[in-house]
């Protein structure tokens, strides 16, 4: 089978050759022997003996055939550097086919890694929202119940939003303060933090490296905003309350509130949520 495959290779090879070529070869070939059938016929008789009669044949061989042999010779020489351009130009093709192929790969791959990681921190996250307990002493529910009531996992948002609005921004909205309003909610939302960092001080650090991975890798998965929009969709009402009057205050303001803006986490942030639909003019 090897002989066959090799014999095959060979016949491939010699179809591969041009016809002018072949042409030429054949016609530099029957010139030859014109030219020694052409001496002998006119010259016909024993073989001499005489060192000057073959020295003669020779010139005379040479001096005709010479030129052909050198012409074939040159034309088959044309011919190998024209196969081995044709072999560079396939060989840098295959070369370029397969650098693309490997970046293909190489980017294939890393979408998988961003991926992985991305939602590895999104179920983090989650994790995190689930763990979520407060229990804190509400006065009118304590006094209407004699209870003190614990929130957990998302509803624990809602009851920040609430405590925030009502107890806090509350304050600049009814005029306790001469500060400009954006200062005022800034120094409510410093005091809401005292109070309650424990609690959404990691659940905020936690949306801030998420949306930072994302910006970071937006050359690596293409469309960054696809997996912004992947988050903001875990994201409750109540949780873009929080996440609006923090990027207005200084806990958010500088690193938080650009990415908020620049992948629009807030889009579908409801004036329910807020203490006053008018406050966001703040955040712009």
């Amino acid at each position: 089978m090897e002989k066959m495959d090799t014999f095959q290779s060979g016949k491939g090879r010699q179809r591969d050759l041009p016809l002018w070529l072949l042409a030429t070869t054949a016609f530099v070939a029957l010139i030859a022997v014109g030219v020694t059938a052409a001496y002998f016929l006119q010259f016909w008789g024993s073989l001499s003996t005489k060192q000057e009669v073959w020295g003669w044949f020779g010139e005379y061989v040479g001096g005709l055939l010479s030129p052909l042999f050198a012409l074939a010779a040159l034309l088959a020489l044309l011919y190998t550097i024209i196969l081995q351009n044709r072999e560079i130009k396939e060989s840098s093709r295959q070369v370029r086919a397969s650098q693309l192929v490997l970046e293909k790969q190489v980017t294939v791959l890393a979408r998988q890694n961003f991926e992985s990681t991305f939602f590895q921190m999104l179920r983090l996250y989650n994790e995190l929202v689930q763990q979520l307990r407060i229990k804190k002493i509400d006065a009118d529910e304590y006094a209407a119940s004699g209870t003190n009531r614990e929130y957990l996992g998302r509803e624990c948002f809602k009851r920040l939003e609430e405590v925030l609005c009502r107890d806090y921004i509350e304050r600049v909205n009814r005029g306790d303060y001469i500060e400009p309003k954006l200062e005022a909610i800034d120094i409510e939302y410093q005091r809401f933090y005292q109070a309650y960092g424990g609690f959404v001080g990691h659940y905020f650090r936690t949306i801030y490296n998420i949306i930072k991975f994302v910006d970071r890798d937006a050359a690596v998965v293409g469309d960054p905003k696809f997996y912004a929009n992947l988050l903001r969709a875990q994201l409750s009402k109540y949780e873009l309350g929080l996440l609006f009057y923090n990027c207005l205050s200084k806990y958010g303001r500088m690193k938080l509130q650009p990415l908020v803006k620049k992948f629009d986490l807030l889009k579908h942030l409801e004036d329910e949520v807020l203490h006053d639909p008018s406050d966001r003019e703040l955040l712009s």
